[in-house]
């Protein structure tokens, strides 16, 4: 009887630290996403740019992002990443 009870006290406090530590890398994710403005609707509100070009940025993004993905060039992705900064400043 000790021993089961033991086994079940080691057991929820398992599942607690679980949930604790599930709970913390999720709210990192959200401080992540939404913490930085990157969040899909605050990106869209920050551009100055017209439907026209934002479709011609969109473009030039879209051919950049093919030749500097990481896979395509085979460099160690700064290239990309720089591209995604432009991106984001851009508002697109």
């Amino acid at each position: 009887m000790i021993a089961a009870k033991g086994t079940a006290d080691e057991a929820r406090k398992a599942q607690e630290e679980y949930k604790r530590r599930s709970e913390q890398e999720q709210w990192k994710r959200f401080e992540e996403h939404f913490g930085k403005g990157g969040g899909s609707y605050s990106s869209t509100s920050n551009s100055n740019y017209s439907e026209n070009e934002k479709t011609m940025l969109k473009e030039i993004y879209r051919m950049a992002s093919k030749k500097f993905h990481p896979d395509a060039c085979g460099d160690d992705g700064s290239k990309m990443k720089f591209l995604t900064k432009l991106k984001d400043q851009w508002g697109l």
